[in-house]
């Protein structure tokens, strides 16, 4: 993927990312996945990153916890064994399970090979701090993709501005280059100059005529191109 397609394209990402910790602190009964993915990450500036680097701890730290104080294992009616999951197919209950280096896994499709127990997840129902807290995270978190993006629509003014001027340098010494030639074709002479009358007739030039133009020429150059002597100079 691509960030040049769209000036936009990597907000709305990151706002497709916020969705995404919406949903996920309402919900305890999902695997853990990251908000933002490595491409996004990746795709940010080191503020950017670092600010989405400290919000993707605090949602995983919350989640975490919400797991160890909401999923509590089933307990299995008496003389019964535990019901257990070997196989990796999917389904509605919720499993636990620990991995070969000791970590306790919560998962609807635990791997297969692995003895999974199920667990009983209790509704989601924070307490009115709790919203206070994501609903601050969710402001601070949009605070940073609009400054995010004012930054940007700063930096291409910036760019536009940039080229601009590189354009119109571009052009000014095309145009004193035509200008300067045109100059030293008049001063050179052997060559014969002429206006066309209202009856379409040739008026040959005279020297005054010729000296003139050269006159004008020379002032238009000094006002806009710089000092002639110098390009006489430079074009020796």
């Amino acid at each position: 993927m691509s960030f040049t397609a769209h000036p936009f394209h990597f907000l709305i990402m990151l706002l497709t990312g916020l969705c995404f910790l919406a949903s996920a602190t309402l919900s305890s009964a999902q695997e853990y996945k990251p908000i933002f993915s490595e491409e996004v990450l990746a795709q940010a500036d080191p503020e950017a990153r670092k600010r989405m680097a400290a919000l993707e701890q605090q949602n995983k730290e919350r989640w975490l916890s919400r797991q160890s104080g909401a999923a509590k294992p089933v307990a299995p009616a008496s003389g019964t064994a535990p019901a257990r999951e070997s196989s990796g197919g999917g389904g509605d209950q919720l499993m636990r399970y620990v991995d070969s280096q000791g970590v306790t896994h919560f998962s609807r499709n635990p791997p297969a090979g692995v003895d999974a127990l199920p667990v009983d997840v209790a509704t989601d129902n924070p307490s009115a701090a709790e919203i206070e807290e994501r609903r601050a995270i969710l402001a601070s978190e949009q605070a940073a993709l609009e400054d995010f993006a004012e930054r940007r629509r700063v930096a291409e003014r910036r760019s536009a501005q940039v080229e601009a001027q590189l354009v119109a340098r571009q052009q000014q010494r095309t145009a004193c280059r035509d200008l300067f030639n045109d100059i030293q074709d008049y001063r050179r002479g052997g060559t014969v100059y002429y206006d066309l009358n209202e009856y379409g007739e040739r008026v040959y030039w005279s020297e005054a005529r010729l000296a003139q133009e050269i006159n004008e020429l020379e002032a238009r150059y000094s006002g806009s191109c710089g000092s002639l002597e110098k390009a006489n100079d430079a074009d020796r």
